[in-house]
């Protein structure tokens, strides 16, 4: 799994905004890919966190968080994939 994190600021004051409800979804990958969570909300520090389970597929990955309007999204580059030991 990747953690992913993400920081959410007001953009007029520049500080931080807790208890900000955010929304994640895989916007391109696998159909194996999973999120920890769909929606999550901010810290004190303005900050939330999810995983993201990688499938058994190479190929990129571009997970998006969105709060309001604004939302922001990481590519991740899969190479390579080996099975869980069991």
């Amino acid at each position: 799994s990747v953690s992913l994190t993400a920081t959410v600021v007001n953009r007029r004051s520049g500080n931080r905004v807790a208890k900000q409800s955010i929304r994640w979804r895989i916007q391109q990958g696998s159909s194996r890919d999973r999120l920890s969570a769909r929606q999550t909300k901010t810290n004190n520090t303005g900050r939330t966190s999810i995983d993201v389970y990688i499938g058994l597929a190479i190929g990129n990955r571009k997970v998006v968080a969105s709060a309001g309007r604004a939302e922001g999204g990481l590519t991740i580059k899969v190479d390579c994939v080996l099975p869980t030991p069991r």
